[in-house]
């Protein structure tokens, strides 16, 4: 018999994976369509926060698929021990990174209204998802065990 519970954490999980990389892709593509505006004032930084964003949704996705398990050991507050409050902190600060700004950029001096959709889309997919993840960790880390894939892909290796 399958949880219900079971399926809807792990549909968020989904969510969460779908909306990191979208972000990933956003960042990314942001950051080749603005590397020659990199000289005006304040886009340098905006061009390193992008590349720290992608760094940490990498990381993200990492977190949410489970594997490799040394992601536990070098990011060991999203490890099954805790709950998901430092996960939803971090989509929300991700959330908010890209929504003040990337939200500004309709504002540039090449308007392009599907990449202004592509960069205000993931970054309220991430703040609301952040926020679901926060209210879900505030019961502590037994949800976590009720959404976990553990198992399923340890071939041989005894410390899955």
């Amino acid at each position: 018999m399958v949880s219900y519970v079971k399926i809807a954490l792990n549909t968020i999980r989904v969510l969460s994976i779908i909306t990191c990389l979208f972000v990933l892709t956003t960042s990314v593509i942001v950051n080749v369509q603005h590397w020659l505006m990199i000289g005006k004032a304040g886009t340098l930084f905006q061009f390193i926060d992008r590349a720290f964003v992608s760094l940490v949704v990498f990381v993200l996705v990492l977190v949410e698929v489970e594997w490799p398990r040394w992601i536990f050991r070098l990011c060991p507050l999203y490890n099954d021990s805790h709950s998901w409050v430092p996960l939803g902190m971090t989509l929300i600060c991700i959330g908010t990174f890209i929504l003040g700004y990337d939200s500004l950029i309709i504002d540039s001096d090449t308007p392009d209204q599907a990449l202004y959709f592509c960069v205000l889309v993931p970054g309220w997919l991430a703040f609301l998802l952040g926020c679901i993840y926060l209210l879900l960790g505030i019961g502590g880390p037994s949800l976590r065990a009720k959404r976990s894939i553990k198992g399923r892909f340890c071939f041989g290796d005894s410390r899955c």
